[in-house]
């Protein structure tokens, strides 16, 4: 197997990602206006080992995806008040779609949208948009990581379920999903 790390013709070219195998992913992603890149000076930056966060996250993948924004100040999480105006109408968008829920704390239904999505959270939302089935026997992270794996979006060691998603793993997971399900 061979990967095409080369730049796309568009002309995108980043000076942090020479040889990394998301390159092509995160080119198109840029330039498809649904990732942003850092220009410094005329040099694009990726940040590829960056940490996503969950708002972020969600916000990218429902872009990606073409999902709605939906005009919304409270996404019904106890701390919705914490995420990011430009964030928040896709939360609610995934929340109303069943593509997230949060988590149950003595506070309610928590979203924390400033956390570091883990791999195994961003395997979840993309078999829940997809369908890709968890084997209901397994712990619900291994489940996710196996669902998008039997699907073809990524090999199962290419997530690591309790590690912070990077950038990179983003853009090639989301790439992934918008090529198989021509998106």
């Amino acid at each position: 197997v061979t990967l095409d790390i080369s730049p796309r013709r568009d002309g995108t070219e980043f000076s942090d990602m020479s040889g990394n195998p998301a390159y092509n992913a995160a080119v198109s992603l840029v330039s498809d206006g649904i990732m942003d890149a850092k220009d410094e000076h005329g040099t694009l930056w990726f940040d590829p080992d960056e940490g996503v966060s969950r708002e972020e996250y969600v916000k990218t993948v429902m872009r990606a995806l073409g999902a709605p924004e939906l005009s919304s100040k409270s996404c019904g999480f106890s701390d919705s008040a914490d995420i990011n105006d430009d964030c928040s109408g896709y939360v609610y968008a995934a929340r109303r779609l069943g593509i997230v829920s949060g988590y149950t704390t003595d506070c309610g239904t928590c979203f924390r949208p400033n956390e570091m999505i883990t791999g195994a959270e961003a395997a979840l939302i993309i078999s829940r948009i997809t369908g890709a089935e968890c084997d209901a026997d397994a712990a619900w992270d291994d489940g996710a990581i196996d669902a998008v794996s039997r699907a073809g979006i990524v090999s199962d060691y290419e997530l690591f379920a309790a590690q912070p998603l990077t950038r990179a793993q983003m853009a090639q997971l989301i790439y992934n999903t918008r090529s198989l399900y021509n998106v």
